[in-house]
């Protein structure tokens, strides 16, 4: 094998690993330092177009089966509070204001609702 291949091949397996060290770390510090929303389904009815709004984002959750959560990573923009919407049993749209604060690039924080029975 030619010499300058071998050294050409350890240079690209060596960038290739350190590319993938750091998009992994990355990851990992943009998921931790990120607010956790879950939404917690406390009645016998599905939950359906649930969305949990920040300031300045809407997230998406759809559906809540009875008796089941569903989490989303959130990150305001601003000074925020946090509110969710769905629809009830008779696609009628509901709003929750959940009594926090958020603010964007602080210490993590995990906020848990649960949605009373309808």
């Amino acid at each position: 094998m030619n010499v300058n291949f071998q050294y050409s091949l350890r240079w690209l397996i060596g960038v290739t690993a350190c590319f993938a060290l750091l998009i992994a770390v990355s990851l990992f510090v943009c998921n931790y330092f990120a607010h956790r929303v879950t939404v917690s389904n406390q009645g016998d009815s599905s939950l359906k177009g649930v969305v949990v709004l920040v300031q300045g984002n809407r997230y998406e959750i759809g559906e809540i089966m009875p008796h089941k959560s569903r989490t989303v990573i959130v990150r305001p923009k601003g000074e925020s509070d946090v509110r969710i919407e769905y629809l009830d049993e008779s696609k009628k749209t509901c709003t929750i204001e959940v009594d926090c604060y958020l603010e964007p690039n602080t210490w993590p924080e995990t906020i848990l609702i649960d949605v009373p029975k309808l």
